[in-house]
């Protein structure tokens, strides 16, 4: 079964960014406050998308909330008029504020645009934003013009109107990073006290498949009558603080669980991930543990834990604690420390510290080590014009067709740069090989494009829901007509892409 590997993005236009300054300042109610500051820049009436004017932001990691301020105005003796802005995250909103219609094929609505209307009358339009995603940000702007009416030149005003932006960002500061073991003989047991609301991060390095939390020795320490056995709620996300009303945020319910309460996710590679538990309760002391399972490392797997803590709520099986390797907040030099008693340890003050958890499991490899082609970005000289291709063989020639086989799917993986790879339309082409035979067997090849994380397409699944949060694909041999299929991806995000491959057979005079 063949796969002609087929990605072209073209760039529509040179984009302009406008400039900023951005402050920083010290909240009294506890973590940093951000400001960023865009100039003014002129905005256009809209007559088709070229007339749009692009902002950019800059969103720190870490936010909690993002607080937008807009204001326009007018040249002198000219009448206010409307503006529109659309703003989103990552890359430049695609949007049809005239009706116009998107031609058929194209895959839109892939991330939340937010939308903000105001007069050029210097009067602010306000625009919160909860826990937004940490890089890029972009917004377009334009002014709605209804009237038709036709003047002389000379006779009315040159009206002009620009836009100026704000905004403050409020940035957590009390966030513990998760960090890797180092020593595979310790056996150390961590106690985390939670009260209202706390927050983990944690890296997740290339060909990691699958990250499980582990939530464990949950105890409620004011333990009124009816208390749920652990009532922690999970919330994991990537990029960004969790944010229980996004739909990108995983939550979990530890209180429905047995005596560990277990949270598996699909990561996005190469990214910072992030942990909130929250609670209701007064105060719940529990144990946490966050484990990878990986392709590339012998065993497939990897523990990470905690990376700050209180020393006299770390337990071994003794009743004192030595030789324990620790990591000071500010250095990442590790150090030895002896413990002889636990007096001397309810002196210790938070440290970081770097161990492994008891809990382990195993689990098949073949589950998520699908076979997996790193595709090859080709540039075109004279144009703004790129393809990815499949790696080259031994002998140094890219191979046109892709064999796939239906034991597991195959993963194809591309790259797209932020800001310069952005401005024009990702094109992703499937079809299989005419040249199979088709005498006892029909083939079929379903696929799921994705961004960040990686999407198994559902066969038994209908076609509206064979890929959640991607895009669908499905070819087959019945004829020429469905053995090939597109999908166009208008101003596509950066970072990783994947085309997720799933084949089958059946028999030809099957109905």
């Amino acid at each position: 079964m063949g796969w002609p590997g087929s990605y072209w993005v073209s760039v529509c236009h040179v984009i302009l960014l406008s400039t900023g300054v951005t402050l920083a300042l010290t909240s009294q109610e506890g973590g940093t406050v951000l400001h960023e500051v865009l100039a003014g820049r002129q905005v256009y009436v809209y007559r088709s998308y070229k007339d749009v004017q692009i902002f950019h932001f800059s969103v720190p990691p870490h936010v909690s909330v993002a607080h937008f301020n807009f204001t326009a105005n007018d040249t002198l003796a000219c009448d206010a008029r409307n503006i529109t802005a659309f703003l989103q995250a990552q890359s430049y909103p695609v949007v049809n504020p005239d009706g116009a219609e998107f031609p058929s094929g194209m895959w839109i609505n892939r991330s939340h645009v937010y939308e903000v209307h105001l007069r050029s009358d210097l009067k602010p339009a306000l625009l919160s934003v909860p826990f937004p995603v940490a890089g890029d940000w972009f917004m377009v702007a334009f002014i709605n013009d209804t009237s038709n009416r036709i003047t002389q030149a000379g006779l009315f005003p040159s009206c002009h109107s620009w836009l100026q932006s704000e905004v403050e960002y409020r940035q957590e500061d009390q966030i513990t990073t998760v960090v890797p073991e180092i020593h595979s003989h310790q056996e150390i047991q961590l106690y985390q006290k939670v009260e209202g609301s706390e927050y983990y991060r944690f890296y997740v390095p290339s060909s990691t498949w699958l990250v499980v939390v582990n939530i464990s020795k949950c105890v409620v320490l004011d333990d009124g009558e009816g208390s749920p056995s652990c009532p922690i709620d999970v919330g994991f996300r990537t990029r960004a603080l969790p944010d229980l009303n996004s739909t990108d945020t995983v939550v979990h319910n530890c209180a429905d669980d047995g005596a560990v309460c277990t949270l598996e996710v699909v990561p996005e590679e190469e990214a910072w991930h992030y942990i909130q538990l929250s609670t209701h309760q007064a105060a719940v002391q529990l144990s946490m543990a966050v484990k990878f399972y990986m392709c590339d490392e012998p065993g497939g797997s990897s523990y990470h834990l905690l990376s700050r803590l209180y020393l006299n709520q770390l337990c071994s099986e003794g009743s004192s604690i030595q030789n324990l390797p620790l990591m000071s907040n500010d250095t990442a030099n590790e150090v030895n420390s002896t413990i002889e008693s636990e007096e001397n340890a309810d002196n210790m003050e938070s440290r970081r510290i770097l161990f492994m958890p008891s809990v382990k499991r195993k689990r098949n490899l073949q589950d998520g080590c699908w076979p997996r082609h790193n595709l090859v970005k080709k540039t075109f000289g004279g144009n703004f014009v790129f393809e990815f291709d499949l790696p080259p063989d031994e002998n140094g020639s890219v191979p046109l067709l892709l064999n796939i086989t239906n034991d597991s799917p195959t993963l194809l993986t591309f790259n797209l740069e932020p800001i310069i790879d952005i401005g024009g339309t990702l094109s992703v082409e499937l079809a299989v090989s005419p040249f199979m035979n088709i005498t006892l067997h029909n083939f079929t090849v379903d696929a799921c494009v994705s961004r960040g994380k990686r999407k198994e397409p559902n066969l038994d699944a209908d076609a509206e829901f064979k890929c959640p949060r991607g895009h669908g694909l499905h070819v087959n041999t019945s004829s020429l007509s469905a053995a090939a299929t597109s999908v166009l991806i208008p101003f596509p995000e950066p970072g990783p892409w994947y085309l997720t491959l799933r084949s089958g057979c059946y028999l030809s005079n099957a109905r």
